[in-house]
């Protein structure tokens, strides 16, 4: 029977660890997480690692930056007005026409009609990125909620 043993680290150079471990050690120490990782050996060498700074509220399936937002892992093209529409509906079950507003467009505000065109924008790229089963922005009774789950 052979026996195997470790490959020793020589005197002086730091200990050698699995990518993976490696990554995991580094993304913590500089407050990012690791979404995605690739490695590949055999056929070519080369090495894929997307960090991410993103705040995601615990159980939610929604996770934003200041320029991009995430839902269930799928990057969504949305930036702007669109990207503060979406986030603050994520944030709470509904919120009133005038919250809402205020929360998209700041102290500035906006016309009702340009809420309702913004919404009927963002719909139109939720539908078309991640396949519903019914719209994701919905209003009733000057509320406005979120339908995805």
């Amino acid at each position: 029977m052979r026996s195997r043993t470790a490959a020793k680290t020589p005197k002086g150079l730091p200990t050698v660890k699995p990518i993976p471990e490696a990554l995991a050690e580094f993304a913590q120490a500089v407050g990012l997480k690791i979404t995605r990782a690739q490695f590949e050996v055999e056929g070519g060498t080369f090495l894929r690692v997307q960090l991410s700074d993103k705040e995601t509220t615990p159980g939610s399936p929604w996770s934003f930056t200041e320029i991009s937002a995430t839902y269930r892992g799928k990057e969504l093209p949305l930036v702007g007005v669109r990207l503060k529409l979406v986030r603050a509906l994520s944030e709470v079950k509904r919120l009133a026409k005038a919250q809402l507003i205020q929360k998209a467009w700041g102290d500035g505000g906006t016309e009702e009609k340009n809420l309702r065109t913004t919404v009927s924008q963002v719909n139109k790229i939720l539908i078309h990125e991640l396949r519903p089963d019914r719209i994701p922005i919905k209003s009733r009774n000057g509320y406005y909620y979120l339908t995805l789950d």
